[in-house]
Parts: structure tokens; sequence; C-alpha cells
């Protein structure tokens, strides 16, 4: 199959298009408006010679009351479970009463007043190998995951933070730098772990329709970048066809 110069170029433009929507940032601004509502899940167990000894689960709800000369103020209510485990039985302590909290973060820099920085969030025109704080943490961005969220699939981030101790994994959305989950796994004895987890259940932010097919961009690419290696290399083997063609005619001709 010949493929002219004007599939070529139309090569050439869907990969660079799609190359610079995959890798370029295109929001460079918070997500997260003063109405906006977000929910977490959040689970936390303490595993003793492999056996469970109890296990806290929260719903975490946030509002965003107002922003004020560039700072949020967000609402947050916590409901939540504990499972305590016996050897023949299991109790369960639950609260149905909501527990307020406010909060307060520097848009600009996701910073709380303490000095600490918002896990909400992080910025966009990150690559891998930059350092983001979080808490108090600086992690590292190590590469890219891909995860399910309300039947759609979401490119991420991935965030870790490793210690003699602490083990921390993060995923954030790439195009809206969106909290997605963190697993962190922190090692009290040789017997003993704390595993914690939390991931986002709901939200009312409006996704771009560039976080849904950002992860199907690789296609484009890949595609495309094989048809031209494969043009490229036929190219080179029908002019070493040719130049040892001619090495061959000046040889008969001595």
């Amino acid at each position: 199959m010949r493929i002219g110069n004007i599939g070529i170029i139309s090569l050439l433009f869907v990969l660079i298009v799609s190359t610079l929507l995959y890798f370029l940032p295109v929001n460079e601004n918070p997500i997260i408006s003063p109405s906006s509502r977000w929910c977490y899940h959040y689970r936390e167990t303490l595993i003793h010679d492999g056996k469970p000894i109890y296990e806290k689960s929260e719903v975490l709800r946030y509002f965003s009351v107002n922003i004020t000369r560039g700072v949020l103020i967000v609402r947050m209510e916590r409901t939540f479970e504990w499972k305590i485990f016996h050897e023949n039985r299991t109790e369960v302590i639950t609260s149905n009463a909501s527990e307020e909290t406010l909060f307060l973060v520097d848009v600009s820099s996701r910073m709380y007043f303490d000095g600490s920085y918002t896990s909400w969030w992080i910025p966009t025109n990150i690559f891998i190998g930059s350092s983001i704080p979080i808490w108090t943490i600086n992690f590292n961005v190590k590469g890219f995951s891909w995860i399910m969220f309300n039947g759609k699939i979401l490119e991420c981030w991935v965030l870790e933070y490793r210690s003699a101790v602490e083990e921390y994994i993060l995923l954030y959305e790439r195009v809206t730098g969106i909290f997605i989950k963190y697993e962190i796994r922190e090692i009290a004895s040789s017997s003993q772990q704390l595993l914690r987890e939390r991931w986002l259940t709901d939200s009312d932010i409006e996704w771009p329709i560039l976080a849904f097919i950002r992860p199907f961009l690789l296609l484009p690419i890949i595609a495309s970048l094989l048809v031209l290696v494969s043009l490229l290399i036929k190219k080179i083997r029908g002019h070493l066809m040719v130049k040892k063609k001619s090495l061959n005619q000046d040889y008969l001709l001595i």
C-alpha cells in the first residue's frame, strides 16, 4: 500500500497534534470553584500478625463555601464507622452524626495557614521527575496510571514517597490535577502495619472533555509513529538497493 505525500503530511499532523494534547498541560488553574462539592471514602485498617485488629471507615463530604482574596473556604462533614475484630466476634461502632470542620486554603500556593499543602489538587504543569509538596511531604512524580471512575477511564499522575517505615502512592487526574486515590502503608513493627486508603467517590466538578479522551490519544500516536517508521525503513531499504545495484553495474564496467 503506497502512501503519498499528502498521506505522510496527514500522519505527521496527527502525530504532532496528538502528542501535544497528550503531553502538554492545558488547565493551569484549579478546577475547584466556590460552589464545588466532592466526597471521599476513607478506610484505615490495623493489621497484626496478618490479622485485622480494627477497621475504620469514613465518608468525607466537602463543600466549597466561598473564595475571598485568593483564599478558598471549604467545609467538611464527616461520618464514620469502626469495626473492632475480636477472636470470635466483630464489634461495630457507628456514628451517624456529622462532624464539621472548616479549611482555609490559599488557591495560588495550595497552602493551609499552618504551612502544609492540601491534597485536594496538584498543579498540572508538571512532568515525570517533578517534586510536588502535599501535606508536609515532597512527593516525586513517577509516571502514569489509568483508573476507572464512574464508568470512564481517567489517566492519572502517579506520585510516590517511600521511607524505611512508610510507603505512599497517590493518583491525580492529569488534565485537572484533581485527587483520585491514595494508598498508604505504615510499618509499625515486623508484625504490625497500618493500611490507609482514600478515594474520590462523587463530585459535581465538570470534567473537561480532554480528561476522558486523553487516555486514548496514545493510540493515534503509536499508530502514526509506526506507519511513519515503517515508511522510513522502506525508503532506506529502497535507497540501499538502488545504491547496491549501481555499484554492481560499475563493477561490471571495469
